[in-house]
């Protein structure tokens, strides 16, 4: 295990034990941030946030439209409005916005 990705598993630990969700915090971003996603990867991101904590993430090529927008886009606006329009059931789902965000950035 490298040493980047043992401190990224630490921090993401410490936030899920922890509670610290980063959905919870911040300012809400314009969900205007990220129109520059094609509609199908908004969806095929919204049909991963709801899937189990330990499901494999399937972004079917939509990774790079996650890596295009502002990573504050990404917690603040397209998370967020996915909890706030509770498209899971309302249960959360900042831990699997994580495991979504890192494996886009191939550290799954």
């Amino acid at each position: 295990m490298t040493p980047k990705l043992k401190t990224i598993i630490q921090v993401l630990t410490y936030v899920v034990l922890n509670e610290e969700f980063f959905v919870t915090e911040g300012t809400d971003y314009d969900v205007a941030c990220f129109n520059s996603m094609k509609k199908e990867c908004v969806d095929v991101f919204y049909k991963n946030i709801c899937q189990d904590d330990g499901a494999p993430v399937t972004m079917s090529g939509c990774c790079s439209d996650i890596m295009e927008i502002d990573r504050n886009c990404y917690y603040y606006a397209l998370v967020k409005q996915a909890s706030d329009l509770h498209l899971c059931d309302d249960r959360p789902i900042s831990a699997r916005g994580e495991s979504i965000f890192w494996a886009c950035y191939g550290y799954s």
